[in-house]
C-alpha cells in the first residue's frame, strides 16, 4: 500500500491536488453506492461496541486502581 505523498511524487503532481482528487472520488461513490442496511446496521453496533469497550476499560483500570489501594491497606510498610 503507498500513501497519498508517494503516490504524488510517483506521477510528479501535487501532493494537495491528489488529496483533492482522493476526497471528491471517495464522496462521489458514496453517494452513487449508498451504504446498504447491513453496512449501516454493523456500523451502529461497531460504534456501540467501541463506547461499550471504551466503558470497560474505564471499569478495569478502577478496578486496579482500588485492588492496588486495598493490597497497601492490607500490608503496610
Amino acid at each position: 500500500m503507498f500513501t497519498i505523498k508517494e503516490v504524488a511524487e510517483s506521477l510528479g503532481i501535487s501532493y494537495f491536488v491528489l488529496r483533492q482528487w482522493r476526497t471528491e472520488n471517495l464522496k462521489k461513490s458514496e453517494q452513487q453506492n449508498p451504504p446498504t442496511d447491513k453496512q449501516l446496521k454493523e456500523s451502529e453496533e461497531l460504534k456501540k461496541l467501541r463506547k461499550e469497550n471504551l466503558k470497560l476499560k474505564e471499569e478495569v483500570s478502577i478496578l486496579k486502581k482500588f485492588a492496588a489501594m486495598l493490597s497497601r491497606e492490607q500490608n503496610p510498610d
